[in-house]
């Protein structure tokens, strides 16, 4: 519950309005990645799936990654609901919600990722909004990335 409450407040301490969802699947032989997309879109509310944008990424073996990303216009979803099935993804939850979200702010050029019940990323191209965050979210923020956050916040 502590992790939820937290990525909550982050979340709308980041942007008052998000208008986009990004969905992101690595393509495997066992994911049947039909069945997460109809479950994310009807659980989620989203009236219908987008064309997926397919990203081939290197890992660091040389093997090639495929993943099918998909970009959902929010309308009337209820974002705090899909949080909480992201924070709850690996403690019973839908296990394929864990580090494939983003939240994406064009008003406030903000992209917000909560990856699990282990935390929230946050990129913010403002630096004023960025100093904003670090100040008033001080005590939300994990004690192991102070010094890189610090050093942003820095310039």
């Amino acid at each position: 519950e502590r992790a939820y409450a937290r990525a909550v407040e982050l979340f709308e301490q980041a942007s008052s309005e998000y208008d986009y969802v990004l969905f992101s699947l690595l393509r495997q032989e066992d994911r049947d990645i039909d069945t997460y997309l109809w479950h994310f879109s009807s659980k989620f509310n989203f009236d219908k799936v987008p064309e997926p944008e397919l990203i081939e990424v290197e890992d660091g073996t040389g093997d090639v990654l495929v993943f099918e990303r998909y970009l959902f216009p929010v309308t009337d979803q209820d974002l705090n609901a899909l949080l909480r099935e992201i924070v709850k993804a690996d403690h019973g939850g839908f296990n394929y919600l864990s580090s494939s979200v983003l939240f994406l702010s064009s008003q406030d050029n903000i992209i917000y990722h909560c990856y699990d019940d282990r935390g929230v990323d946050i990129a913010v191209l403002d630096d004023d909004k960025r100093l904003e965050l670090f100040t008033d979210c001080h005590d939300l923020l994990f004690d192991y990335d102070m010094e890189e956050m610090e050093r942003r916040v820095r310039g």
